[in-house]
């Protein structure tokens, strides 16, 4: 039986031998007792800051890109961008420079069923 149910299957199956691949591949990678150890001596407090820091930023940025979608008539609400606006942040370590993390959200925006000629012009004005 071929059908949109089987390629579901099919791609959830690809999705998750690459994501145990990459795990597998990080586990076996890092050095776990320096990492340990470079935790233990880090202050928590400070820790703490910079992931604060970190997730402040990715709002703001978010919410400068909802601004830019807003004026393209496309609405979405904040919780969602900044998942998105994150997600992509994340990618972008391993896909080419910003460029593949400004690609993901021009998809995301094409796969949600807004016009994604007004989403993709909010992204490059966003450059």
């Amino acid at each position: 039986m071929h059908g949109p149910l089987t390629s579901r299957r099919l791609v959830g199956a690809v999705r998750l031998l690459l994501t145990l691949a990459a795990v597998g591949i990080i586990a076996y990678v890092v050095d776990w007792d320096r990492f340990i150890e470079a935790l233990l001596d880090t202050e928590a407090s400070l820790l703490v800051l910079a992931y604060g820091m970190s997730m402040l930023d990715r709002l703001l940025m978010s919410y400068k890109w909802g601004l830019l979608l807003k004026v393209q008539q496309v609405r979405v609400p904040l919780w969602e961008n900044w998942a998105v606006y994150s997600l992509a942040s994340l990618w972008s370590v391993v896909l080419p420079s910003t460029v593949g993390a400004d690609a993901l959200r021009v998809c995301w925006l094409w796969r949600r069923g807004n016009e994604g000629t007004a989403g993709t012009a909010s992204v490059v004005l966003e450059r």
